[in-house]
């Protein structure tokens, strides 16, 4: 088959305005695929709900969702009528009946669902029963696959201990945040002083570890405010924590622009994950030059060569309340940060990508 007749399909069922870590990473799938292989007829599936404009692609829009047991067989049929030549998803979900002649690539960003305790919930038979659920979506996408890829190196250990299958790690590059100053949050000016908050910046799950920070940050005597972002409604978070008003202030969901501001304006960066599969906020904080309090779970520990962060165990709140009263915490500096935006970026991500997706391409 020559070159100019591949076909590409890349998976983005998940894109989102939200911006959330796997609908930034299609994007970056999309801009190298068409980009690195221009004589490729690409295509992305995508939800009906979601437009992106790209005259480099073209479009099917779906309504079948990648973790939905019944969608798990339908796409199949929807592979069928596509007839792609590599098939790429941005997540662990492909079909339960693989596309004869089409090479599987898939990512895999964690695989936390089997390594949270309670992940889906504190009931533990309806938790083990999720659990089973998406083992069976997950191993066979992952068993189907040629080639699978994570973000990590934790997340290939996961994926080889609970599947046994091998993984080409290839890390993610540091998002840029758009800048857009016609967005304001009024909140946010006039009730945070430069250098007086610590930030937070994710949703609120099980594996993000918040009741503990709830908690610990509430027992500290300190002058700081500690500011929750990400997709959450803060009414849901004071109903839960109703004595964190005051000290704790929960923004929800804010842009761009907004959280690069809180990430300038911040004393320091908390992150208490119990787990994560690769942890991007941590770096996003350090390119802002600012001091990042980070846990030690799953991935982030590969992250203990870049200056600026101070480790904590998540389940230690001795040793988290005394971190949190250390003075003086140093950020990298300006030269350190340039080094890691080289080290974990968009650029070099494509160029290993390029090296492993290649000999299924040309």
């Amino acid at each position: 088959m020559d070159f100019i007749q591949k076909r590409i399909l890349i998976d983005g069922r998940l894109l989102s305005t939200a911006n959330t870590g796997i609908s930034r990473y299609t994007k970056e799938l999309i801009h190298f695929y068409t980009s690195t292989y221009p004589q490729c007829a690409i295509t992305v599936i995508n939800s009906k709900a979601f437009n992106l404009p790209n005259d480099k692609v073209s479009f099917v829009k779906t309504g079948l969702k990648p973790y939905r047991l019944t969608d798990f067989f339908l796409i199949y049929f929807l592979l069928k009528k596509i007839k792609p030549d590599v098939y790429h998803t941005a997540f662990y979900s492909n079909s339960f009946f693989k596309l004869k002649k089409c090479v599987y690539v898939t990512t895999v960003h964690d695989m936390m669902y089997s390594l949270v305790p309670h992940f889906f919930s504190r009931n533990a038979i309806l938790n083990y029963l999720a659990v089973q659920y998406y083992h069976l979506i997950t191993r066979r996408s992952i068993q189907h696959s040629d080639v699978v890829l994570a973000v990590s190196a934790t997340t290939a250990d996961d994926v080889k201990k609970i599947t046994g299958k091998e993984a080409f790690v290839v890390k993610e590059g540091i998002n840029s945040l758009q800048d857009d100053e016609t967005v304001r949050n009024t909140t946010r000016q006039t009730t945070l002083e430069y250098k007086k908050y610590y930030l937070y910046a994710g949703n609120l799950r099980v594996q993000k570890n918040i009741p503990f920070l709830v908690k610990n940050f509430l027992k500290i005597d300190t002058d700081k405010k500690l500011v929750l972002t990400g997709p959450f409604n803060p009414k849901d978070f004071y109903h839960q924590y109703t004595e964190a008003k005051g000290k704790i202030i929960a923004l929800g969901f804010v842009n761009d622009a907004e959280l690069k501001a809180l990430y300038k304006n911040c004393y320091g960066f908390i992150y208490p994950s119990l787990y994560e599969g690769f942890g991007l906020p941590v770096l996003e904080a350090l390119q802002f030059q600012i001091p990042v309090l980070c846990s030690t779970g799953g991935a982030l520990k590969e992250f203990n060569h870049l200056p600026g962060i101070y480790y904590f165990n998540p389940s230690d709140d001795v040793g988290f309340q005394n971190l949190i009263k250390q003075k003086n915490l140093s950020p990298p500096t300006l030269n350190e940060t340039k080094t890691l935006s080289e080290m974990y970026s968009w650029k070099l991500f494509s160029s290993k990508l390029k090296q492993i997706i290649d000999p299924y391409v040309r």
